[in-house]
């Protein structure tokens, strides 16, 4: 999970858990906002002493291993509690915070299955779909996300995250089908560019989100070998991010495959600089590029040294 990512979750997650923190104050007797005319504001309630007891022990509890044990504790003791949708929210918020993406899926299905229609759906359904991606089942990672996509028609997550796995994976088995998921990509990329900005986010979130999008369109466009088109969304997306050296290798690559050398030579050249795990074929490609410009067939210490010479005037216009 990149930066961007993570700002989006507390955004979106921490909205949420806010919405639960009033409704459990509220169970408490503590200040809560007033309906508005015509809406109906009944708070889940326990049924007994011991299950308010009970939910109260676990809803103060900090540590989010314990407060799992004590909320599966609480299911199992009372299973029919209105509180259960509840205390299932509160224990995936502990298993976010633990990092624990299979306890989270777990009881993400779990919540969708007995409260498929719930208010807080979209939030389990991000939830899963981050669960999911973090254990590198990127099958599901779209799934989640499509579905979050028709629970919640502007999130901003979903919108990141399910182009930027399409445009990095295949998961058809088939070219038709790998077809397909390029297109839906493209068609989740550019409505994710077209809605309006959210209150919550900085300039820097989101510029960043944006050129999350620019970046995936980009790839998607070097897959379709619409490399115009690939050069202008990695351009948008380079003008923003300045230290990422994928971005300036695809760029590259986009230029080279486009023939448009000179320009090949000064993304890739960024991309040799920056280094990262796109370095080694960043300077193959650069020494490819420069021989083919400058008509060089040696492979020597002086194509070496101009290579070099070339990375080092990148980092200058980097800095």
């Amino acid at each position: 999970m990149n930066r961007f990512q993570g700002c989006l979750q507390a955004i979106i997650f921490g909205t949420t858990i806010t919405m639960w923190s009033a409704a459990s104050s509220a169970f408490f007797g503590q200040t809560q906002q007033q309906p508005t005319v015509g809406q109906e504001m009944r708070q889940p309630q326990a049924k007994t002493k011991e299950e308010h007891e009970a939910y109260l022990v676990f809803y103060q509890e900090r540590d989010s291993k314990k407060k799992i044990d004590l909320g599966n504790k609480f299911l199992t003791g009372f299973p029919t509690s209105e509180l259960k949708p509840n205390i299932i929210l509160l224990m995936i918020q502990s298993a976010l915070g633990t990092g624990d993406s299979r306890m989270t899926i777990d009881l993400g299905e779990k919540f969708l299955n007995d409260f498929p229609q719930h208010q807080s759906k979209s939030f389990v359904l991000q939830a899963l779909m981050m669960g999911s991606q973090d254990l590198n089942n990127f099958a599901k990672t779209v799934e989640y996300g499509e579905k979050l996509l028709k629970a919640d028609p502007n999130n901003l997550s979903a919108f990141y995250t399910v182009p930027f796995i399409l445009s990095e994976r295949s998961i058809a088995a088939d070219e038709e089908g790998r077809k397909r998921e390029l297109c839906r990509a493209a068609e989740i990329a550019l409505q994710g560019l077209n809605i309006t900005r959210r209150a919550q986010l900085s300039d820097d979130q989101w510029n960043q989100y944006q050129a999350s999008l620019h970046s995936s369109l980009g790839l998607i466009h070097l897959n379709n070998k619409k490399y115009p088109e690939a050069q202008a969304e990695y351009g948008k997306a380079a003008a923003v991010v300045r230290n990422d050296p994928i971005l300036y290798f695809r760029l590259g690559l986009a230029y080279s495959f486009d023939k448009k050398y000179e320009e090949a030579i000064d993304a890739l050249s960024k991309s040799v600089y920056l280094k990262g795990i796109t370095e080694v074929q960043a300077k193959t490609e650069l020494e490819r590029v420069y021989r083919i410009k400058n008509s060089v067939t040696s492979t020597g210490p002086e194509l070496q040294a101009a290579i070099q010479k070339l990375v080092d005037e990148a980092g200058t216009k980097l800095k």
